[in-house]
């Protein structure tokens, strides 16, 4: 059955969409429902896996943080086109080469001789000249003036020789007419020989530059003899989230409108007064193609409307917007912030930002607001309006940061005149000392008016000007403080000094006012023009207080300092297994190519250093629920950094964690080969892991979250480091962990009582359908089950042993999978997630290749979104969660085996294009749960809360009443040599009937055979069988069905269509008497009856309500959903049968392009009611012959027969 959210189809099918957009290849809808691809077509070959390790590989060096995390990153993609100069004949596509002085000389190199930095070309730039100046150029439009861009590129230099910048990239700011709005920045590089070297940091674009048309990037030689190579050019915007669901499709490029449920996923449509018109607008941007359009004839209000989850703290918040003819005497065109608690209720006013009425193009709109630290607050609700207005008004660039911390960093407020408020001006050494400088004319401001300045007369001078901070801090927050300075042009420093010239500095004080850590001390050039100096740092364990100080150290001569900011961009992830994570990707790519790259050693170095003295945590979480032991003292790592939070996390982070590090020191520290590791990293690991160990076994409760992923998880994490050790006694612990629990851990051999854990972790397992597997909150999950196989893979890779309990336990569970996943790959129901809702880069299926290499199941037929790594929004600190998952993917690499199955057996019907898995739970005994056939996939149907399939009638009352499917009698499951049948015998007290099910196969084509026969008199206005119908299978549309004359579009709310034949997608449905398709007309309840702000496709529903703040989006919030029925009868009267009669209801399932159909040949009792003595359904391949309760089934081809 499709499920038919009413009020939020269209963000279902937005959902798939935006999933598709990261596709590096495009895959039929009718060949892959939902956009999925099977794993197997993902990953062909063990190279594919590499490639793509070496794109996220680039991804985490291009994110790496100066402290070596990668938790802060650039956001979205690389504006720059042909960034590695792979396109091009004689020259690269979209660059160019420009000559300012003297006779440079440009090369293309296209082929790999001179070992590019990324792919096999890049572009050099030479001089025999001193007097020479040339550039590789490209112009970029569509930059937005006043936000901040990361720009980074490659270069190398061979014998360049310079008394000028020599090499250097300039970013500059041009208008239509190429002259020049604002200053250019520029990022020198060194001279000399020298390998790849990174020039990157950030590039503010100018705010006021009304009339910026584009930039150009060049790539300069500059005064200077010798050759200088470039490679790899990136500028990317960096648009930091507010925290990890932050606002989503700011731009309005990926928006598809629902006018009927006012959705245009992730925003609502709401219109609050009259009538405008709310649509996507694709000839007006202010940057890619579209827009979000608002527009009215009369006084209207109206708003696109988004739900944002974002912390307790201020953020900036900004939009472009255009209006056109624009009269209100209220607000007319606004941002609006509400502040949302978890019933939707108001927690604090509403905050207006307004813009301006008339005729203007593109003109941004920012302020600033403060979530509220109240307890209810919940959500922000972020609104862009047309507000009691007429005319049109465009947004676009919807943009959500957090705020500067430092008060008046622009140092334009000033109460006295003379000296900037909140700022203290402090000279502690000097002879003599420095004196401050307070410029209000404008003269030496880089923005404004004012700014501040120090002047020294001697190199013994030590001066700053500070504010601090007494926010609230989180261990290990990281945060950057920037400010703009420039300098007198005679301005000297003392070399024998460690720190000396233009510097920022930042003090942590603890309560008592001393150090709480070492400070952070960054210094900078002098320049005549105004340059940033910026540092990033993390916050040390115990901080009350920041110190913000900009500086003139040991120094002659004068500074000036201007727009200074201390911002805390939200970490990306808040998982402390992040860095290490990609330390481990990085540490494994590094052994798989040649041992030798300097630069992936180095930044996996500092990611190890920065996890190793910011991520490991040895003082209890405060919150202690999920503790066995306090105060232990032992490594462990948090889920949330700040551990304000819920601590159940704690577990499987410090678990992933573990498994970096067996990886770092498996790959980066082999014996007798080439060290990645410094001797003192390889040491402090191995302490920290074999701590992580004991925390995971003994320090914390077994297994908090009841998901045996995690257990089996941290068992392959004691088992790679016993082996990495060579150490025998945790090996054999690790292995008995598993299989028989060991005594004083937190799951020992005997039953420790109070509801522990014991008996080893494959005690774990439950009997599901015949198989004992392990489960997710005591049931099979679509997403998560998948972890569990994959780290069995991993257990049984390591003792390499087929009579090991990994080895059999992960067959049995694979065995399992293959026989409930259905023949297109599709994976439907779990306590977790409804669906496998992987892709690529999420889910970890490398067990679906071990075991269907060693088993012959055909598990890679799993369906998974393709992600092209490169183009997608994958950050570097998801790769870093995710790491484990795509190294074991490429280490444990096996060739794909395997057909599609074939069962016939209580679970399962299954044969070649057509499958069915049935409910073996609770009440549902006989239920189809799944079925797929031709590539469409079905699912249940819902009617009033009951799910499944079974009889819908109309009483005499005119009451409609559905009757799930249950088994009271004897399933039968015979075969032929071209046919599979199943019969399922049910029985209901209401009605009072018996029902005989038959499922008849051939792989291509599927029968569903009702016969109900009533064992008292009864009467009905309408009797029905509802059935399965297609679940979501294309993509880029509300699915449609017809009957060859009418279409019925089941996004509606209402309608419905009958016919004896109906086509939907790729399939055909045959039914007799009649087949009939009506949407839910419950007004009350369209479709997905659920509450708050958790809209997401089937495949996140949850089976299980122990979900936390998602517990509203599990199948006990969906009532209604649309109906397939096969219909017997429809009368406005009653309708009365006898008891002993029977009428069949058939529906046949088949490729929409085939000529399949049916006869059918009935005779009746009563042709009124369709009451049967004898019915036949017969085509060129079958005969179904039913006299109740008797059948002859016959295979044409074979001649054989079955009867019951």
């Amino acid at each position: 059955m499709m499920l038919q959210p009413k009020t939020i189809q269209k963000v279902l099918i937005f959902v798939v969409m935006l999933s598709l957009l990261f596709q590096g290849i495009s895959y039929a809808a009718a060949d892959y429902p939902h956009g999925k691809v099977p794993i197997k077509d993902i990953y062909p070959t063990q190279q594919s896996v590499m490639d793509n390790l070496t794109i996220q590989k680039d991804k985490l060096l291009v994110g790496q943080q100066p402290d070596g995390n990668f938790e802060d990153f650039p956001h979205n993609t690389n504006v720059v086109a042909n960034w590695n100069f792979e396109n091009g004949t004689s020259t690269p596509t979209g660059w160019l080469s420009q000559t300012y002085a003297g006779s440079p000389t440009y090369a293309y190199v296209t082929n790999d001789s001179a070992n590019a930095q990324a792919g096999k070309r890049l572009i050099q730039i030479s001089s025999s000249s001193a007097a020479s100046q040339g550039a590789w150029k490209t112009s970029l439009t569509g930059i937005l003036p006043g936000q901040n861009y990361y720009f980074s590129t490659y270069y190398k230099t061979n014998n360049l020789a310079s008394t000028d910048r020599g090499v250097t990239a300039r970013i500059s700011f041009l208008d239509a007419a190429n002259n020049s709005v604002a200053a250019s920045v520029y990022f020198d590089g060194k001279p000399g020989t020298q390998d790849w070297i990174e020039l990157k940091g950030d590039v503010e674009i100018p705010a006021l530059a009304a009339n910026l048309d584009h930039v150009d990037i060049e790539l300069l030689l500059w005064n200077a003899t010798g050759t200088v190579s470039f490679d790899a050019a990136r500028l990317m915007n960096r648009k930091i989230a507010a925290n990890k669901e932050g606002a989503k499709e700011t731009g309005f490029e990926n928006v598809t409108i629902d006018t009927t449920n006012n959705y245009a996923a992730p925003w609502r449509l709401v219109t609050s007064a009259g009538s405008p018109n709310v649509s996507i607008d694709a000839s007006q941007a202010k940057l890619g193609a579209k827009s979000a359009k608002i527009t009215a004839s009369s006084a209207a209000t109206a708003s696109w409307t988004q739900d944002v989850h974002l912390t307790k703290k201020t953020f900036n918040i900004s939009t472009w917007y255009k209006t056109s003819n624009i009269v209100s005497s209220d607000k007319g065109v606004a941002i609006g912030i509400r502040f949302k608690d978890a019933n939707n209720g108001d927690t604090a006013p509403e905050v207006f930002l307004n813009g301006s009425t008339g005729t203007k193009d593109w003109t941004r709109l920012a302020g600033q607001f403060t979530v509220p630290n109240v307890t209810a607050q919940d959500h922000v609700e972020i609104s862009l309006y047309l507000y009691n207005a007429t005319g049109t008004v465009w947004f676009d660039e919807l943009q959500v940061e957090y705020a500067n911390v430092l008060i008046n960093g622009s140092f334009e407020a000033s109460a006295s005149g003379t000296a900037p408020d909140s700022w203290t001006y402090s000279a502690p050494e000097g002879s003599p000392k420095p004196t401050k400088l307070y410029e209000v004319s404008g003269a030496n401001a880089n923005s404004g008016a004012y700014s501040v300045g120090i002047n020294s007369t001697s190199t013994t001078g030590r001066a700053y000007w500070y504010q601090p901070y007494t926010g609230t801090y989180r261990e290990g927050d990281g945060r950057v403080f920037k400010a703009k300075y420039k300098t007198s042009a005679v301005f000297n420093s003392d070399a024998t000094q460690t720190s000396s010239g233009v510097t920022l500095r930042v003090n942590f004080l603890k309560t008592d006012g001393t150090n709480a850590g070492n400070s952070v001390i960054v210094t900078a050039p002098p320049s005549t023009t105004w340059q940033e100096i910026s540092t990033v740092f993390s916050v040390p364990t115990g901080t009350v207080k920041i110190e913000a100080n900009l500086g003139l150290w040991y120094a002659e001569g004068t500074v000036w300092f201007d727009d200074a900011e201390l911002v805390a961009p939200r970490q990306g992830g808040d998982m402390t297994d992040n860095t290490i994570g990609g330390a481990a990707l990085l540490t494994y790519w590094w052994n798989q190519n040649g041992k030798s790259d300097a630069d992936v050693q180095k930044a996996a170095q500092k990611a190890i250093d920065f996890y190793i003295n910011k991520r490991t945590y040895t003082i209890d979480n405060p919150d202690t629920t999920y503790l066995r032991t306090l105060n232990s003292g032992g490594y462990y790592n948090r889920f949330y950094i700040d551990g304000e939070s819920d601590a159940i996390g704690d577990y499987p982070t410090t678990a992933w964690a573990l498994n970096s590090i067996g990886q770092i020191l498996k790959y980066g520290a082999e014996s007798g080969q080439p060290q990645l590791l410094t001797a003192q990293q390889k040491t402090t690991l191995e302490a920290i892991a074999r701590s992580l160990w004991r925390w995971l076994t003994r320090t914390s409760i077994y297994n908090p979250q009841n998901a045996d992923n995690q257990a089996i998880g941290t068992v392959v994490g004691g088992l790679t480091l016993g082996k990495v050790l060579n150490d025998t006694a945790l090996q054999n612990e690790a292995i008995a962990y598993y299989n028989t629990g060991v005594a004083g851990t937190n799951n020992p051999v005997n039953d420790p009582g109070n509801g522990g854990a014991f008996g080893g972790v494959r005690n774990d397992r439950i009997a599901v359908n015949g198989h004992m597997i392990f489960d997710e909150k005591e049931k099979f999950d679509a997403h998560y089950g998948f972890y569990a196989l994959s780290f069995l893979s991993d257990l049984y890779l390591l003792v390499n042993d087929k009579t090991s309990n990994f080895y059999l336990d992960g067959v049995e569970m694979a065995k399992y999978i293959d026989e409930r996943l259905s023949e297109n790959g599709w994976l439907y129901f779990g306590s977790r997630h409804d669906e496998s809702d992987g892709d690529e880069g999420n889910i970890t299926f490398y067990g679906n290749n071990v075991f269907s290499h060693e088993t012959g199941y055909d598990l890679g037929r799993l369906l998974a979104v393709r992600v092209n790594f490169a183009d997608s929004s994958y950050t570097p600190e998801v790769i870093g969660h995710r790491a484990h998952s795509n190294i074991e993917m490429h280490d444990h690499f096996k060739s794909w085996s395997g057909s599609k199955p074939s069962f016939n057996n209580e679970y399962s019907l299954s044969k070649n294009n057509v499958s069915v898995y049935f409910n073996k739970a609770g009440a549902n005994l006989a239920t189809p749960q799944a079925i797929s056939v031709q590539g469409t996939a079905f699912t249940e149907g819902a009617v009033a809360g009951s799910r499944g399939e079974g009889l819908y009638y109309k009483d005499t009352n005119n009451a409609w009443n559905f009757l799930v499917n249950s088994s009271s009698g004897t399933n039968k499951y015979v075969s032929t040599t071209n046919y599979q049948v199943r019969k399922v015998d049910k029985t209901n007290s209401a009605l009072s009937n018996t029902r005989n099910e038959y499922w008849v196969t051939n792989g291509d084509t599927l029968y569903n055979i009702m016969a109900v026969k009533f064992n008292a008199n009864v009467s009905v206005k309408a009797l029905n069988h509802l059935v399965g119908m297609p679940y979501m299978s294309s993509m880029n549309r509300i699915m449609n069905v017809s009957n060859g004359t009418a279409v019925l579009d089941l996004a509606q709310n209402s309608g419905s269509i009958s016919g004896t034949q109906l086509t939907m997608d790729s399939l055909k449905l045959n039914g007799w008497p009649n087949l009939v398709m009506e949407n839910n007309t419950d007004a009350s309840n369209f479709g997905f009856n659920v509450l708050g702000n958790y809209y997401k496709t089937i495949e996140k529903l949850r089976e299980n309500p122990d979900e936390g703040s998602k517990a509203n989006f599990t199948w006990g919030n969906i009532k209604n959903t649309d109906r397939l029925n096969v219909n017997v009868i429809d009368s406005a009267s009653n309708v009365s049968y006898a008891s002993g009669e029977w009428v069949v209801m058939v529906l046949k399932y088949s490729a929409s392009g085939s000529a399949e159909g049916f006869t059918v040949t009935p005779t009746y009792t009563n042709a009124s009611t369709k009451a049967l003595s004898n019915l036949i359904v017969e085509d060129n391949k079958m005969k179904f012959s039913l006299t109740w309760p008797n059948v002859t089934f016959t295979d044409k081809a074979s001649s054989e027969t079955i009867s019951y």
